[in-house]
């Protein structure tokens, strides 16, 4: 591993797929999220039953699901598991065989259609034929957990299938250097077919973990409020997406006392007022995927 960058303090678990059915990653990519703080826990969504526990965002990398679409479409308690993960705004990213696996359907090459995880509404089919191949410059069309809007990183495609259904309102990932629209983002799950090699966008992956945490302390806090005012977060949760505000609660733990979270200086408003202050200020809360 040849390149350093500055690790920030967390304790994120980050879920990585790996078993026969995902099993392509660049090494530079898992190397930098462990150089950042991030503690990788490696999970199989063929055969294990269930998610690895306390983890704050799940990355499904390349592979072959096709050839394993029984297996993956039979293990129905993962599926499901990462479905409620992704419903509840937890941030997963997936590329290429895992982009297949956060689709809906997968239709293989005798054209049987097997259920996948249902994150993006979407079904893709298996070709008889190399659909892509090359490497690919690719432009962030917004904001999201793995990249700023305008923001420019560098992958590769290698591909025997192609999407035929996707909802219209589904919104693109990446504009590439062709001008094509690529991948897919619903909420906090983003999917695409190009393979990000990170390495020489280290921001990113700092990007990655710094927001993960934001997420997990914002969470840690809402446990510790009271029933009424957590009630009211989770509406806001479900309202505006977990993400984004997690975050505010975490700007809010130097802010504000929560429940015995001390703060650095108080604003002089109560937890929920501030909190709905901050919330109505950020004009683009409801178009911004963070």
């Amino acid at each position: 591993m040849i390149f350093r960058i500055g690790r920030y303090k967390t304790k994120v678990k980050i879920g990585i797929a790996r078993d026969k059915a995902f099993c392509f990653y660049y090494r530079d990519n898992l190397d930098l999220l462990e150089q950042a703080g991030a503690q990788l826990v490696y999970f199989s969504p063929v055969s294990d039953p269930v998610l690895p526990p306390g983890i704050s965002g799940i990355y499904l990398g390349g592979g072959y699901p096709e050839v394993f679409a029984k297996q993956l479409s039979e293990n129905q308690s993962m599926r499901e598991a990462i479905k409620r993960k992704s419903m509840a705004g937890m941030p997963i990213y997936g590329e290429c065989g895992g982009f297949m696996y956060l689709c809906d359907r997968l239709v293989d090459r005798k054209g049987k259609a097997w259920k996948m995880s249902g994150c993006l509404k979407i079904k893709i089919r298996m070709l008889n034929y190399l659909k892509s191949l090359g490497y690919r410059e690719v432009t962030f069309t917004g904001d999201t957990i793995i990249g700023k809007r305008k923001q420019t990183v560098r992958g590769h495609e290698f591909h025997y299938s192609e999407i035929v259904e996707r909802p219209g309102d589904l919104d693109y990932l990446y504009t590439l250097s062709n001008g094509k629209q690529e991948g897919c983002i619903d909420g906090n799950s983003l999917g695409s077919y190009v393979h990000l090699h990170l390495a020489r966008s280290v921001a990113t992956i700092q990007r990655v973990v710094r927001l993960l945490s934001r997420l997990l302390r914002g969470l840690q806090l809402l446990l510790r409020c009271g029933q009424d005012l957590r009630n009211f977060f989770l509406t806001l949760l479900r309202s505006f997406g977990s993400f984004r505000i997690a975050t505010v609660l975490h700007a809010l733990s130097h802010r504000r006392q929560i429940e015995g979270v001390r703060p650095r200086r108080s604003v002089g408003l109560k937890p929920h007022f501030e909190l709905a202050f901050l919330v109505a200020a950020d004009s683009d809360l409801r178009h911004t995927h963070i």
